[in-house]
């Protein structure tokens, strides 16, 4: 059973309380942000964030333009009653709505550091694209693992000091907003893991 809930669009505030609070990564996605903020039974309980994303030719893969692809980078909940995907489907409809030219979501589950496999993208039957592998590095900076390009302005030596790790690699999954589009994206997709 669904119990009340309401989604607004989230303040700044609850982004940054939010994403330090309720998220693994304790960091706040960059880029420009369509950010909503969840309650149930009138409680605050966190916030589900699409965004541009660190990825300029996230909509190259597509053939579409920038702006027409978006990424799913923080689902910042703390414990709730209604299930993840019921939010998803209801801020992916929110979307449409206010942003029409929005064509895909594109989402990444984090395999080799979370052990997560998608299992919400797979219960809101999100198109799997297999595994996006990276050769870049986190660093262990302020208390939390920082990807190296957030560190770009420290100099080599200082960074050569910091404990490092390989990024983990993830599943890509998407989420095509209109039929037309998943029929010409389902080729590309494989069996979820």
């Amino acid at each position: 059973m669904i119990v009340n809930n309401r989604i607004v669009p989230a303040t700044n505030e609850m982004i940054k309380f939010s994403c330090l609070n309720f998220h693994y990564s304790k960091s706040i996605p960059c880029g420009r942000k369509m950010a909503f903020a969840i309650f149930e039974e009138e409680i605050f309980t966190g916030v589900i964030i699409y965004s541009t994303g660190a990825n300029n030719n996230i909509a190259k893969p597509f053939n579409l333009k920038q702006g027409e692809v978006i990424e799913l980078t923080r689902v910042a909940l703390k414990t709730h009653k209604n299930p993840v995907t019921y939010y998803l489907s209801k801020t992916i409809n929110l979307i449409k709505q206010l942003s029409p030219k929005v064509q895909i979501i594109v989402s990444y589950a984090d395999i080799d550091h979370q052990k997560h496999f998608g299992k919400i993208y797979q219960a809101n039957n999100w198109l799997y694209l297999g595994v996006s592998e990276t050769s870049d590095k986190q660093y262990y900076f302020k208390g939390k693992w920082t990807h190296q390009r957030t560190l770009n302005n420290y100099s080599h030596e200082f960074m050569s000091k910091l404990p490092v790790r390989k990024n983990s690699n993830k599943h890509k999954y998407i989420f095509c907003m209109n039929k037309k589009l998943r029929k010409e994206n389902i080729k590309l997709s494989k069996p979820y893991p």
